[in-house]
């Protein structure tokens, strides 16, 4: 800590700390934490999915963020913390940045199901180029479309381009059936 770097500056002798074994909760014991976590977000009447989710999401990180730093102020405590505690901090800043992402994710893809939704309708695809080419693994020849998909009566919408072979939409077309 501050004290005890201040105390060695000084030539006083900071005391030990004794080292603790910090154990990760079982599996079992993890399994039962997201369960009551999620049975907890639940249970708001008139929810949709995105509010569950991003409450669930935002939990999770909640609760990530308090772990990490219970664990830093364990590591505080020490001049020489032990090299147990220095990884499960990482493991910790792993994980809270990978729900950091997972959330981010989530957000993007809310608001381009939003977007996408209120432009139902208002939606065109064009056959862009239809060409033939040669499947690496087999080396057959298929055919191929290019096809544009952009806003209608709207030149700078962005859009998107999708390439798909005719098999493609062979498969569609049974599964609309």
């Amino acid at each position: 800590t501050a004290a005890a770097v201040a105390g060695a500056a000084h030539g006083s002798r900071a005391s030990p700390v004794p080292a603790v074994m910090v154990t990760a909760p079982s599996n079992e014991e993890a399994d039962n934490e997201r369960a009551a976590a999620a049975a907890a977000v639940d249970l708001q009447v008139g929810d949709t999915y995105r509010d569950r989710k991003s409450r669930e999401l935002e939990s999770r990180i909640a609760k990530a963020q308090t772990h990490m730093e219970e664990v830093q102020a364990k590591l505080a405590g020490y001049f020489h913390p032990p090299p147990d505690l220095e990884e499960e901090l990482e493991e910790l800043r792993g994980e809270l940045e990978a729900m950091r992402l997972e959330k981010r994710h989530f957000e993007h893809h809310v608001e381009t199901t939003d977007s996408w939704w209120s432009t139902i309708g208002q939606w065109s695809a064009r056959i862009q180029v239809a060409d033939y080419v040669q499947e690496e693994r087999t080396g057959k020849v298929l055919p191929l479309y290019v096809i544009l998909v952009h806003r209608i009566n709207d030149p700078d919408a962005i859009g998107w381009v999708v390439a798909r072979p005719l098999s493609a939409f062979e498969m569609l077309r049974k599964k609309l059936k």
